[in-house]
């Protein structure tokens, strides 16, 4: 440490430069640092044409710099080290460390942690790393220098190609708890803050937002706490065992869960070093720190923020919900679409909940602002909604509601004080009135629905009598406008319902456990399923009775099992009578529906009818039918048990069964009304759709654009004013050619949860998360969501596209996202994991209405669990065992164009 702080950023890197001066300031545990020099003396060892094709190709696309990139990093770690070179960082590691010590190895770049680029999550790092594999390593994070999406942040960053990197290697701690400390607080608008994000284990559970964590609120002068949030910590990450490397999670005893991970005396600590080394190091921190069991602090990591800074404002940018529906890269179209959607919706909500219409003129930059893009990715813009939450009168109290139902595990340690601000500033907007509107709104949901669904439907039957093809692009401009005008404008009632939906819910959830109806949640999917069926089952219901048709005909069937190519023929027979007339009818009420359904770019089943044949195939393979009278009866029967079981369970309190009884209805009837906002907005959406495209025919029939595909890549706004003659670009195939190679750069881009910036958003090409590398491919056990009981063993089928993908009635189906359109290849499966959505997400509620057990919430669980590999999982706790691969085996996870 102390030859560090000397040696400077040139040879040590920006990481370790900082770490040393921590040293003056804190304890810091034992390290050494692989110099800069060894990163040169490999460097001059590779294959010089990948470095050279590299330099060339640098501003060049994404999908140009990742083939070399790749290459070049490849190279990197099988050039290694020189057994001289070998054997000086292993003696260095035997003079300061003990053989058995395991270490953290992070990388430390020359350009990392200064004060203008963090780099935060750029390079890689790894923790719990045994001797045996420290050369590894070290070449891990030489190779990190290049990986394709480092290169795009130094070439936003203006950062230069070559630069030199160094390697800390770190005694591990044991850490009891551990966090992250920011002397500054971003959001603070008077007096200065300090933040506190911590929890228990290490602190790689707290920066990649893996675990629940407390959050606290420090006045920055004195120390005392301002605000403090405790969370129910159910897991923390640990140092695996003795005979294994890397992490895992492990539960918290019940004991501590609900217990402040951190003391006074604790806080006090961290504010005491904070001030220091703020003062030391003459800028804002941020510090990654742990305490082990005897309550010593140490310093682990320090770099500045700069985040904190006159030059913008904190901007924090989720996706942990909306993902489900826009997962992945978008168009411009698309999030077009999303971000007036979001707008006209929210609008129509706020007025129902009797917003003043002066109030809603001065929000408006607030309601038009939900949603942002940034890379091809779509967000929740958090601050906006925080602002929007206190504005609108009673939606303070969707707040904890819409924070636990979408997945964010609460409030983000960086908004707490943000939002006690925007809480303060609306706190004179609920009034008596409001309790009386809200309670009037909740008795009048059926009825709203009522009118809402005659209104829609009334619409959908006139639509359906338009000849699209017949109109010219004025025509079908003014036939959108009046989609918007006639649907969007009133379209708030599902919006509304989710106002019951996620609060009754989370209500119903805390009081089946506090009241020790379901301490441990087994009941509460049970009561969940089967009370009515929601309007999403019924494509499947559809598909399963042209299926039956389909067995009906030896020779269809044979031609389906075959993959359909034979199909035309087979159907051009008599005996196919019926069945062509059951398709036929499907496909007019159905042929709308596509992967990724409320997406402009994505193709529907009309204009791909072809992988309508592997649909059919799934369940002419399945045994069973999860959606016939019988299997809804019995799982009818299953919910009714369920809830005499917990109302029995309040046996003598009749306020409790009271309640209980009326958050179970209430909760199932908002869940029926929210299947059919979703099912009809996508009806909507295809309405939309089929207009812009007719629009997109005509344009490329006057050879404004290439052919009408292409016209995703244009926002709304500009096909209106192209179409009206307002436009300022009038070589629109140039704007296009532009939007579609940063839309094949976005495809290939993994999208972080979550952005926090204060830099123009558009600017931002990696998240401000660190991270540890890539997922560990080794873990034999997941954790997430259960919210479909159940247990099943199955073959894991990592699945891009449903409407390609082929399953057997055993295979338990893994995603990253679903939607409706999911709908027909979940009821061939046996169970569904899926990486983002919540308890009310249709991945949760169509795995409760099929019967198949659900876990949803599991973290890069694509590109963990490999295509093939065997797993078990239990719908109710959310635990995935994945059995080990075997001895050469090699994953193949399913993806298509468009994904990682």
């Amino acid at each position: 440490m102390e030859s560090a702080e000397n040696a400077g950023k040139r040879r040590v890197g920006g990481k370790a430069a900082n770490l040393a001066r921590v040293h003056a300031y804190g304890a810091v545990p034992p390290w050494i640092c692989v110099t800069t020099a060894a990163f040169e003396a490999v460097m001059s060892r590779v294959d010089k044409t990948n470095l050279d094709s590299l330099q060339e190709t640098l501003t060049a696309t994404p999908s140009e710099v990742a083939p070399i990139a790749i290459r070049l990093q490849a190279d990197i770690r099988s050039t290694g080290f020189t057994d001289s070179e070998e054997n000086e960082i292993l003696n260095a590691f035997d003079v300061h460390f003990s053989r058995g010590t395991r270490v953290a190895v992070r990388s430390s770049s020359i350009a990392e942690d200064s004060d203008e680029h963090s780099f935060a999550g750029q390079f890689e790092s790894y923790l719990n790393v045994q001797r045996s594999s420290i050369l590894e390593r070290i070449l891990d994070c030489f190779a990190s220098v290049f990986s394709p999406h480092c290169l795009l942040y130094r070439g936003a960053k203006s950062a230069g190609l070559r630069f030199g990197t160094a390697v800390i290697i770190q005694e591990m701690v044991p850490a009891a708890s551990s966090g992250v400390l920011f002397t500054r607080s971003p959001t603070a608008s008077r007096a200065p803050q300090m933040i506190v994000a911590a929890s228990y284990g290490l602190g790689e559970g707290v920066v990649q937002d893996q675990i629940d964590t407390d959050s606290f609120v420090l006045d920055w002068v004195h120390g005392d706490v301002i605000e403090q949030k405790v969370k129910t910590k159910t897991h923390q990450v640990a140092a695996k065992d003795i005979s294994l490397q890397g992490t895992e999670l492990r539960d918290v005893p019940s004991t501590l869960q609900n217990v402040p991970t951190l003391s006074e005396k604790q806080l006090r600590a961290l504010h005491a070093v904070g001030r220091r080394l703020e003062d030391a190091m003459g800028k804002p921190q941020d510090v990654e720190w742990a305490f082990d069991k005897f309550g010593t602090l140490y310093l682990l990591q320090a770099r500045p923020i700069t985040t904190v800074s006159s030059a913008g404002t904190l901007k924090l940018f989720d996706c942990s919900n909306i993902s489900e529906n826009y997962h992945g890269a978008t168009t411009a179209l698309t999030f077009s679409y999303v971000r007036r959607y979001y707008e006209e919706i929210f609008s129509s909500a706020a007025r129902t909940f009797g917003m003043a219409p002066a109030e809603q003129c001065r929000n408006r930059p607030v309601f038009a602002n939900l949603v942002s893009y940034l890379q091809g990715g779509i967000y929740y813009n958090l601050m906006n909604w925080y602002r929007m939450f206190y504005a609108v009168p009673g939606f303070k109290h969707f707040v904890a509601s819409f924070e636990h139902g979408v997945g964010l595990g609460g409030t983000p340690p960086q908004l707490e004080a943000f939002k006690a601000t925007c809480a303060q500033a609306g706190r004179r907007n609920t009034t008596l009135a409001t309790y009386v509107r809200i309670a009037w709104i909740y008795v009048s949901l059926n009825r709203m629905f009522a009118t809402h669904r005659a209104m829609y439907e009334q619409y959908r039957k006139r639509f359906e009598q338009v000849r699209l093809d017949e109109l010219d692009e004025d025509e079908l401009l003014a036939l959108f406008e009046e989609v918007q005008q006639r649907l969007g404008k009133n379209w708030g009632t599902p919006l509304v319902n989710d106002y019951y939906a996620f609060n009754c819910f989370m209500l119903l959830e805390r009081a089946i456990k506090r009241w020790c109806v379901d301490p441990t949640g087994e009941m509460l999917g049970e009561l969940m399923r089967g009370e009515v069926e929601p309007v999403s089952v019924a494509p499947i219901r559809a598909l399963r009775e042209v299926a039956v048709l389909a067995g009906k005909i030896p020779a269809l069937s044979d031609a389906l099992a075959a993959g359909g190519a034979d199909v035309a023929e087979v159907l051009a027979r008599p005996e196919a009578a019926a069945f062509n007339a059951a398709l036929a009818s499907f496909m007019l009420q159905y042929g709308d529906r596509r992967p990724d359904e409320l997406k402009f770019e994505a193709p529907t089943l009309s204009e791909r009818p072809e992988i309508l044949w592997s649909l059919l195939r799934n369940f002419l393979r399945a045994d069973g039918d999860r959606v016939d009278e019988a299997a809804i009866r019995e799982k009818k029967m299953g919910s009714d048990s369920a809830r005499k079981r917990a109302l029995s369970a309040l046996k003598g309190q009749p306020i409790r069964r009271l309640l209980l009884g009326f958050l179970l209805s209430a909760t199932h009837k908002c869940l029926v009304h929210r299947e059919y906002g979703r099912f009809v907005r996508s009806q909507r959406c295809g309405m939309e759709r089929a207009i812009i495209m007719a629009i997109g025919n005509k344009l490329a029939q006057a050879g404004a654009i290439r052919n009408k595909a292409d016209i995703v890549h244009l926002n709304l706004e500009e096909i209106e004013a192209f179409v009206q003659g307002t436009g300022v670009t009038s070589s629109i195939e140039r704007l296009i050619d532009l939007r579609r190679m940063e839309f094949d750069a976005n495809e290939k881009f993994h999208q972080p949860l979550r952005v926090v910036t204060n830099i123009l958003p558009q600017l931002v090409t990696g998240t401000e998360a660190t991270s540890n590398g890539p997922a560990a491919v080794s873990s034999s056990a997941l954790k997430g969501t259960g919210c479909s009981p159940g247990r099943v063993t199955g073959r894991a089928r990592v699945v891009a596209d449903p409407f390609s993908t082929s399953l057997d009635q055993s295979d338990i189906l893994v995603a990253r996202a679903t939607d409706p359109a999911w709908a027909f290849l979940m009821a061939t499966a046996a169970g569904l994991i899926v990486e983002r959505g919540n308890l009310l997400s249709h991945a949760a509620i169509i795995g409760r209405e099929l019967g198949i057990p659900c876990v949803i919430g599991v973290v890069d669980a694509t590109q963990i669990i490999r295509d093939g590999q065997m797993l078990s999982i239990d719908g109710t706790t959310g635990e995935i065992a994945i059995e080990a691969a075997s001895p050469g085996s090699i994953a193949t996870p399913q993806h298509t164009a468009g994904e990682e």
